[in-house]
């Protein structure tokens, strides 16, 4: 469900411990979507990984995902509901896509710092970075 601003979107802190909405919405209006089955997917990330996971970019209002700054496609799914460009710094690739996958995910964008994930089904795609850092775990 969309909202103007993550401020009125109903925030269960005890289900999603690890996250706020405000890290979630667009950084430009906070203009907020809320999809539980994503949340309850970030959140089963990271108690399984037993590390913070650090979202790059979750929800973005249109203006922001066609600004210069981000460049985002006409389609994008950050837009269009939410999408989560999950950080993969100084985090094990494999363990992160295993998890995903686990979760239910099957929607994915590798990039060389970050996976992509949203809600859609069995779609992938890399960048030329991504597919050196994630050859070894998926046939592109």
């Amino acid at each position: 469900m969309e909202y103007e601003h993550f401020s009125q979107a109903p925030w269960q802190e005890d289900r999603w411990p690890n996250f706020k909405a405000v890290e979630l919405a667009c950084p430009h209006c906070g203009e907020y979507y809320h999809d539980e089955w994503m949340l309850d997917g970030i959140q089963y990330l990271r108690r399984n990984l037993n590390q913070p996971v650090q979202i790059n970019s979750a929800r973005r209002c249109a203006f922001y995902n066609a600004s210069n700054k981000i460049g985002g496609a006409v389609h994008s799914q950050h837009k269009m509901r939410v999408a989560f460009d999950i950080s993969i710094r100084n985090r094990d690739p494999a363990k992160i896509l295993g998890l995903l996958r686990e979760y239910g995910y099957s929607t994915f964008g590798f990039y060389g710092s970050f996976i992509h994930v949203d809600a859609r089904k069995n779609r992938k795609w890399s960048t030329k970075s991504g597919k050196k850092v994630w050859k070894s775990l998926v046939a592109f």
